[in-house]
């Protein structure tokens, strides 16, 4: 692993998956910062959120409520958490020209739908049980929703090169490459051998 390579690839290369990987990372970071003031809400290093005016909005019931707490772990550091995987996962390896595999591009697509998924899941209950909205959980979904099309594309891409790249190891395998003076050589019929060193008959 040539690890100057995979720095300036990042910092400095340009392809469509490098430029889709940078918007994920953004929008994931952003999405951590987000997460980042809910967790300190919830672990009780700040006392209230700050919160948006009008009646359907408060944040500081919904993210101090049961459901928030249901897995024994606030759902603020959990989310972090998957925020910063997919920055991970959008930044491993660099690009293909750095050795990136195409299944990075899978597992950063599975991150991406699976926190989409969670995130639709919390807006349910959100709605449909507490009866009010957190403004940090709905820039949540609106973060998790822009990068699902950019990990769609990137999983395509991927999904795409990991098929090529499998179907040329199998025709490799099953048809070993040839030069044209091997094929030469081996349309020529092969002349019988006389050992000269046997003693010849007497009389010959």
């Amino acid at each position: 692993m040539d690890a100057k390579a995979i720095r300036r690839e990042l910092r400095k290369g340009k392809s469509d998956s490098l430029d889709r990987r940078r918007r994920i990372a953004l929008l994931s970071t952003l999405g951590a910062a987000n997460m980042g003031v809910v967790s300190l809400f919830q672990l009780g290093v700040i006392g209230r959120l700050p919160d948006l005016p009008g009646g359907a909005f408060e944040a500081n019931k919904v993210n101090a409520s049961k459901s928030a707490y249901a897995a024994g772990i606030p759902d603020g550091p959990v989310g972090m958490g998957l925020y910063a995987l997919n920055v991970v996962l959008a930044a491993a390896k660099g690009s293909h020209r750095t050795g990136r595999s195409p299944v990075y591009d899978l597992l950063l697509a599975g991150a991406v739908v699976g926190g989409a998924i969670g995130t639709a899941a919390y807006l349910y209950k959100m709605v449909s049980k507490q009866k009010k909205a957190s403004p940090y959980s709905l820039a949540g979904a609106g973060l998790n929703l822009a990068m699902l099309p950019l990990a769609l594309q990137e999983a395509r891409e991927g999904w795409k090169a990991l098929r090529n790249s499998n179907f040329n190891s199998r025709y490799t395998s099953q048809h070993p490459a040839t030069t044209p003076a091997q094929v030469h050589l081996a349309k020529i019929p092969t002349l019988p051998h006389h050992d000269t060193n046997q003693p010849r008959e007497a009389g010959a």
